[in-house]
């Protein structure tokens, strides 16, 4: 799931719930990728085992990746 996380800079998240803002899901099938829009998405702080930034500079799929719509990726 990638998301972008807001949280005050004094916060501590320890079994704290995580609200996502912009949620979707990566589904890779093969060769060929898409990112699902899940929108607002909100997580209880008990189910966080870890949450990592992500380098949005970087290509973070290997360049024989395809994105696909979802229709495509569900057959």
């Amino acid at each position: 799931m990638l998301a972008f996380l807001s949280v005050p800079q004094n916060f501590k998240l320890v079994s704290a719930n995580a609200v996502l803002e912009g949620a979707c899901e990566r589904v890779i099938v093969g060769d060929l990728y898409c990112d699902i829009p899940l929108g607002l998405y909100v997580i209880r702080g008990e189910n966080v085992v870890l949450i990592g930034e992500l380098d949005l500079e970087r290509e973070e799929l290997p360049p024989h990746m395809t994105h696909v719509s979802v229709a495509e990726i569900r057959r």
